[in-house]
């Protein structure tokens, strides 16, 4: 009996990923990321640490708003600059990035809570 081999490339298997890809694509913008922001994000889990050339090559973002998105990730603790001689971006599993959007949400609840507090005191 002889074995088939399946192309690991199938139009099947890019679809599915693609299919996947959008879906983690919504769930971050849902989470407070933008559609670029999350897209660099997906291009940096799928294909580990690079420089920002190079993310803006591949993504089709002028490399300049790519630094910007790449500072705004960092803020957000779910990007992280490898320094070596050569400036290198990384992602943060995405398993637990959803903590870590959850409590940067947390905190902003926070400070309009005192800020609310103080505003109230100030009008009396």
């Amino acid at each position: 009996m002889a074995l088939v081999a399946i192309p690991k490339s199938s139009n099947y298997t890019i679809g599915r990923y693609e299919k996947i890809s959008n879906s983690i694509q919504e769930i971050l913008q849902k989470l407070g990321l933008t559609q670029n922001e999350s897209k660099v994000y997906l291009y940096l889990n799928k294909n580990g640490s690079k420089k920002a050339k190079e993310i803006a090559e591949n993504q089709k973002i002028p490399r300049t708003q790519t630094y910007h998105l790449l500072t705004a990730l960092q803020n957000k603790g779910i990007v992280v600059v490898i320094s070596d001689r050569i400036m290198k971006f990384d992602v943060i599993e995405l398993e637990k990035i959803l903590d870590i959007i959850i409590n940067n949400e947390l905190k902003r609840l926070e400070e309009l809570q005192l800020m609310r507090g103080k505003l109230w005191k100030a009008n009396f």
